[in-house]
């Protein structure tokens, strides 16, 4: 007699069930990667920032000239779900010292001639460094320059704004959080009077706020 062949498979329950498990998966991983791509993106656009300030900063050394960075446009609302607005540009002034013109991006080493521009344009809304959700808060200072030794030669006051009054800085925010101003998921770039650049993300006094960790003042027990 011939053997009886045993037939393998799943069930229609069982296949109801996995197919079940991935759809639970596939719904906590796409929420997950909701609040991540918009957080990812303000980094990002923070980083972009950071990095042509470093940029400004190295070709006023090495050209001896004045370099600028000037917002150009700012979201008046950055605490708010949207779109999200902030647009910057990068420019190569004609003096290592009070320049009368100013070369925006690309640099021809030429005075008082633009003739080609738009590689030193950087705008959240559109184009090539778009970044969907993310907003440039209205900055205390509209234009960051630095002279040809690489320091940043706005007025004193200008530095008055932050709250520990060393440095300009330039808040970029995750609208998709809409937190509110109390607490918002942002990014701050610092510029300090020496032309170096820090991020700082939005999470408040860490030393302060907890109980682990040290004092900000060493002297204080």
């Amino acid at each position: 007699m011939l053997a009886r062949t045993q037939r393998r498979g799943f069930t229609l329950i069982e296949l109801m069930v996995v197919v079940g498990l991935i759809v639970v998966l596939a719904a906590l991983g796409v929420g997950a990667i909701s609040q991540l791509v918009p957080r990812f993106r303000t980094v990002q656009a923070a980083e972009q920032f950071a990095a042509d300030v470093e940029t400004m900063r190295m070709m006023a050394i090495m050209n001896d000239r004045e370099t600028r960075i000037v917002i150009t446009d700012y979201d008046s609302d950055p605490y708010s779900a949207g779109r999200g607005d902030g647009a910057w540009a990068l420019y190569v002034g004609n003096r290592s010292l009070n320049s009368s013109f100013w070369d925006q991006l690309p640099y021809e080493g030429t005075n008082g001639v633009d003739s080609y521009s738009g590689e030193g344009v950087r705008d959240l809304a559109s184009g090539t460094y778009s970044a969907k959700g993310v907003a440039l808060a209205e900055p205390d200072v509209t234009a960051l320059v630095f002279n040809a030794r690489g320091w940043v030669r706005n007025e004193g006051s200008d530095f008055g704004y932050s709250p520990d009054g060393s440095s300009i800085d330039f808040e970029f925010t995750n609208k998709a959080s809409a937190t509110g101003s109390s607490n918002p998921d942002n990014y701050t770039v610092k510029v300090f009077r020496g032309g170096m650049v820090r991020i700082e993300a939005g999470l408040g006094n860490e030393f302060n706020s907890h109980s682990a960790g040290t004092n900000s003042a060493s002297s204080i027990p």
